[in-house]
């Protein structure tokens, strides 16, 4: 996966799995975090998660999806929309046999052009061996 140019880590994910990342004002943020997918989830149950979680953290939800991914041979969840700070929100998981990786980007609306193009390219520089590489 291709991190955007001007981007740096600054910590680790919530569940100890990943890392976030934020431009150098710290106005953007992107995390990307992985699991083992040990209770076999589909990508239909991990997209019902996010909706939840999503209705529980007051966010309006704009876009949603689950299709299979053919650039990474697995089902991608895909939820997007406005956090109620009014800031943006995009969550995708990729759902394998064996691991889950998930992306979260937030950033203001105001940087919506640029942050869009980051998204984008961030998430087709994602590869297979991101998804079922070594552990």
């Amino acid at each position: 996966m291709t991190v955007p140019a001007g981007f740096i880590g600054s910590g680790e994910t919530d569940n100890g799995d990943g890392q976030i990342f934020t431009n150098e004002a710290k106005t953007v943020s992107m995390e990307i975090s992985g699991s083992h997918n040990i209770t076999e989830e589909t990508a239909q149950e991990v997209h019902a998660a996010a909706q939840e979680q999503a209705r529980t953290d007051g966010q309006t939800v704009t876009y949603q999806t689950v299709t299979n991914d053919p650039a990474t041979g697995t089902e991608k969840s895909t939820i997007s929309g406005y956090r109620s700070d009014g800031s943006v929100f995009y969550d995708a998981s990729w759902v394998g046999v064996d691991r889950i990786v998930t992306m979260r980007w937030i950033y203001p609306k105001s940087l919506a052009t640029s942050a869009d193009q980051w998204v984008t390219a961030t998430v087709r520089s994602l590869t297979m061996f991101d998804i079922e590489g070594p552990a």
